[in-house]
């Protein structure tokens, strides 16, 4: 068995060194929304070390796979064994540089040439380790557009060097996509490649419009066809010439790529060539994405509709035939209750907040710029003093999801583990602690009933505790708050005016807070953000605390009245309000739920008076 050391960089490189390639995955993106990605394409553009995407595929992306997809997943080794194919998701949190995880069992592959190759595929991934190179090879803002020899060189490049390379297309990989021309490349370059297919437009158009593109009485066959009649990359090939006439007599529906420039061409072929004008056509752009629009009319006023290209910019896909016309009762997407709403989301990142999951699925377009950023604290002395000792407390009242997880990851790093607190009583303000507590296999003991909070975790610990039989004793610190830098004295200073029914009458608790966590404000959000807000695009603003109530004043001043507060409490509200700032909507309840029950109201009530005055 050969282990490679996190200390042995020039032991892989040797290894790497004979016959050094790389392998390439020829990965299909999908139409947009980033959950359409096949599992299999995720697993490798998370082992990729550069991936060439190109301007069809969604920006959001790389941040998906980086944070939704395997956040948090630390693989603690890679395991080669004969027929071992690539593991690029056991492989994509490794650090860059660092092969501490690489372990090679001696053994003899019964494929030479699979295995061998994978294996250096592997070796290289690994210690390039996960942060990968996106390079744009298509029109994103006003980056050019690479032709298809460059996009060729640069797959084949970056493959010679050993790296694992994605090159990532919307849509599916052998529509209209130019899979053919990189393949025959790598195949004389002696280059190792898996191609993996991704949903098409016209698949996501059927779902995500409502348009059946095949229907039992309308159509019992579909064509699909490029728009594009011309060379499309500045080279000298151009693309095959069509025969609009056939296409014009074919028996189903005609769905049209990249139509949008040409529109002019081919609508007047198919109407020379015996379409009627009144032939029904729906424009469906940029399906799946939060901003789809679908647009109804007719091949003889199509071109009227997409011209000049700036009304209707690319990518839009032309569905042409009597099934076009059926999308408006099947259309389900456009009908969620949020469409057309842009939600800016500010809490801290978290791998189990699900936040920005609910907002997406309602149907708003949510942009994410967390105010807060959780950090250690400045030093551990004073938490593992705490922790040293914890079993002494009767009761561990957490703040905050992020408490229970910094206490628990602490105890962990110590080497000790959930033990330590079998002797204590858990406790929350919220269920978001609860759920936390779950993650770890721990149960509450007590959390705030509604509206939940630190006032009702006073009022509910109180009457429950008259009702319990206690045996906490003078001079015994029995309460321990875990919390972080900006937690409110409010929790101690109530717990310990307390009084309970001990072993003397009229005693009060003895309480101790300890800092588990930082909660620091974020200085500026991103340039884009600030855009947004300048231009009134940001429908809603959620802010679910004081501390981000204060850093979304400190970041748009007066702007936040272009937009409106999705206030958790009226703690918050009463932050914007002694600002200037009263376009607010309040949650009934300090939660998730009562967040969005909130939003939903104001989002109906706001549809009802403009459909009075109009």
């Amino acid at each position: 068995m050969l282990l490679v050391s996190d200390s042995s960089p020039f032991l892989l490189s040797c290894i790497l060194a004979d016959n050094l390639v790389g392998k390439v995955y020829l990965v299909g993106a999908g139409p947009g929304d980033p959950k359409l990605l096949t599992l299999r394409a995720a697993e490798v553009l998370a082992a990729a070390n550069v991936v060439l995407y190109d301007g069809l595929a969604n920006l959001d992306l790389e941040d998906y796979i980086k944070t939704k997809l395997f956040q948090g997943k630390i693989a603690t080794q890679v395991v080669f064994t004969g027929q071992l194919k690539s593991e690029p998701m056991a492989l994509a949190t490794g650090s860059p540089r660092d092969s501490s995880h690489i372990k090679m069992l001696n053994s003899e592959p019964d494929s030479e040439s699979d295995s061998e190759s994978d294996r250096r595929v592997l070796l290289e991934a690994s210690a390039y380790g996960s942060e990968s190179e996106w390079i744009s090879v298509g029109k994103h803002g006003a980056q050019r557009i690479w032709n298809q020899s460059e996009i060729n060189d640069a797959i084949v490049h970056h493959a010679k060097l050993g790296k694992v390379v994605v090159r990532l297309k919307g849509g599916d990989t052998g529509i209209f996509a130019r899979t053919g021309e990189e393949l025959e490349r790598l195949v004389n370059e002696s280059i190792p490649f898996e191609v993996i297919p991704g949903i098409t437009a016209a698949s996501a158009v059927a779902a995500y419009a409502g348009i059946p593109i095949t229907h039992r009485d309308w159509a019992s066959a579909v064509a699909l066809v490029t728009g594009h009649s011309q060379p499309s990359d500045g080279g000298p090939e151009a693309d095959e010439s069509l025969d609009w006439g056939g296409i014009a007599k074919f028996p189903g529906t005609i769905v049209i790529y990249m139509g949008v420039t040409t529109v002019g061409d081919w609508s007047s072929q198919l109407i020379a060539q015996g379409k009627t004008p009144e032939t029904p056509v729906a424009l469906v752009r940029r399906c799946s994405w939060p901003d789809q629009e679908t647009v109804l009319c007719t091949l003889g006023d199509v071109a009227a509709r997409m011209t000049p290209a700036s009304r209707f910019r690319p990518p839009v896909l032309v569905v042409i035939g009597p099934v076009a016309h059926l999308g408006k009762p099947f259309d389900w997407f456009s009908r969620r209750p949020l469409f057309g709403k842009h939600i800016l989301v500010c809490r801290p990142n978290d791998r189990s907040d699900t936040t920005v999951d609910q907002l997406e699925s309602l149907g708003a377009t949510v942009s994410a710029a967390p105010a807060l950023s959780i950090e250690p604290p400045l030093s551990w002395e004073e938490l593992d003093r705490m922790i040293a000792r914890i079993s002494q407390y009767k009761w561990i009242v957490f703040s905050s999801r992020h408490g229970v997880r910094s206490l628990l990851e602490r105890i962990h790093a110590l080497n000790k583990d959930s033990r330590v607190l079998g002797n204590c009583l858990l406790a929350g303000v919220g269920p978001s602690i609860r759920e936390e507590l779950e993650i770890y296999k721990l149960s509450a003991d007590y959390i705030a009933p509604t509206p939940y909070g630190a006032k009702s975790f006073i009022e509910g610990f109180a009457a429950r505790m008259k009702a319990s039989t206690n045996d906490f004793r003078r001079n015994k610190a029995s309460i321990l708050i875990v919390g972080n830098n900006r937690t409110d004295p409010y929790l101690s200073d109530q717990l310990s005016a307390m009084e309970f029914h001990g072993k003397n009458d009229g005693e009060r608790y003895d309480v101790e807070s300890v800092c588990a966590y930082q909660s620091i404000a974020i200085l500026s959000p991103a340039p884009q953000i600030v855009n947004k807000m300048r231009h009134g695009i940001i429908d809603y603003c959620i802010a679910t605390s004081p501390a981000i109530a204060q850093t979304l004043i400190q970041w748009f001043g007066d702007e936040l009245q272009k937009t409106r507060i999705a206030s958790i409490s009226g703690a918050v509200t009463q932050i914007f309000r002694s600002s200037g700032i009263t376009n607010i909507c309040e949650a009934t309840e300090p939660s998730l739920a009562g967040i969005l029950s909130a939003i939903l109201a104001d989002v109906s009530l706001s549809l009802d008076k403009t459909a009075k005055e109009s």
